[in-house]
């Protein structure tokens, strides 16, 4: 499929930086800390766009995506998930750019001039993946690394890890559970610390327009 991004550059530092931000935003994409744990809450639609976007890193390693999710807001992941202040923006990147995350919130601020780029992406190139065992080695070094700083959920990974993270999004395409059950896959294999400290990051399947149909018939009874 085609995707297109605005494109920006900047030079911070020394180092010129490319921030690509894909021009159909997700709007039903939710992303912080909720319950001391990392979460990406998106509908099928939206996880399938970041399929796309996983896909596209790894061919492409020298561009930063940066996906402007914090304005997005829903009043049940606030009531049950997140505070009002817990929501985040994301970033995806490769360790080679070696992104410094405190100088992020700089250099999206000398963003200026944005340019139209398009790219093709096979969505389904990792449909058929199996997990491989070796990210559950501690020697292993395509692994993920996860932080939020500055309002900024920071996915920084290679592009092996990239194409596990693209399969996991793509899973959400089959049976997933109705409300009041939320369908989730746990990503602490890929995390750098994720063997020896079990610290945890989630993929959860949230749909607003299922949910808001579920309360209304909660309404009912």
């Amino acid at each position: 499929m085609k995707i297109q991004f605005y494109k920006t550059e900047t030079t911070y530092q020394g180092k010129v930086y490319k921030i690509l931000t894909p021009t159909t935003p997700l709007t039903d994409t939710y992303a912080g800390f909720a319950r001391a744990t990392p979460i990406i809450f998106s509908n099928k639609a939206d996880f399938m766009r970041l399929a796309t976007l996983f896909a596209f890193l790894t061919e492409v390693k020298d561009v930063i995506i940066y996906l402007p999710t914090r304005k997005n807001k829903d009043d049940y992941l606030t009531e049950t998930w997140f505070d009002a202040t817990a929501f985040a923006n994301i970033v995806v990147c490769h360790h080679s750019l070696q992104l410094k995350r405190g100088l992020f919130k700089q250099i999206k601020q000398r963003l200026s001039k944005r340019d139209l780029v398009s790219f093709k992406v096979d969505q389904m190139k990792f449909d058929n993946l199996e997990f491989d065992e070796r990210f559950r080695h501690q020697e292993n070094k395509d692994l993920l690394d996860v932080a939020i700083q500055n309002d900024t959920l920071f996915l920084i990974g290679s592009s092996k890890v990239f194409g596990y993270l693209a399969w996991e999004c793509l899973e959400f395409r089959g049976g997933v559970a109705e409300p009041p059950n939320h369908s989730h896959t746990h990503l602490y294999p890929y995390l750098r610390h994720g063997v020896a400290v079990c610290v945890d990051m989630q993929f959860c399947f949230y749909d607003k327009i299922w949910w808001e149909k579920w309360f209304a018939k909660q309404d009912e009874v």
